[in-house]
């Protein structure tokens, strides 16, 4: 669960006590900017110069992951308590994990490949079956309908000659 930079070498473990340092603050914002997160329109090499404009850039990026592990917590806190569990281990309760959102999410989503490629399997096996199925006859369920419509209200109900 960890995420290295472009050369490797830095890593933020999203489940660990986060150390909130130039270093760590400088890979985040990075990162979000390398993968066009919408809080700024201005290059990295402009933004990591600039002290104000990256301070401005961590705050926003911060802002989004607290929104972010609000409404993660609302949407699984009840159906999820482990992996929010696991999120949360190494915060106390006054300060919860920044990244806490995105963890969840990771726990939550890390086996649904597993499941989608069963899912997926099954369906093709069932599609097998019915295009290897034998077709008796077609039926016109429009036509038919129709037909029995007709004699029925052609012919004679009881009490009628």
């Amino acid at each position: 669960m960890s995420q290295s930079d472009g050369n490797g070498s830095d890593k933020i473990d999203i489940l660990a006590d986060f150390a909130e340092n130039e270093k760590t603050r400088k890979i985040i914002v990075g990162r979000a900017m390398k993968h066009k997160a919408p809080f700024s329109t201005e290059k990295w090499d402009d933004v990591a110069k600039d002290k104000d404009k990256f301070e401005a850039a961590y705050d926003k990026v911060m802002h989004y992951f607290i929104e972010f592990n609000s409404q993660m917590t609302k949407a699984t806190a009840e159906a999820a308590p482990t992996q929010h569990s696991i999120a949360e281990a190494k915060y106390g309760q006054d300060l919860g994990n920044p990244f806490g959102g995105i963890a969840v999410w990771y726990l939550l989503t890390s086996t649904a490949q597993k499941h989608e490629q069963v899912r997926i399997d099954v369906m093709l096996e069932e599609l097998t079956l019915y295009v290897d199925s034998d077709c008796k006859r077609a039926i016109d369920m429009a036509h038919t309908y129709r037909k029995l419509t007709c004699c029925l209200s052609s012919s004679p109900r009881p009490g009628q000659a």
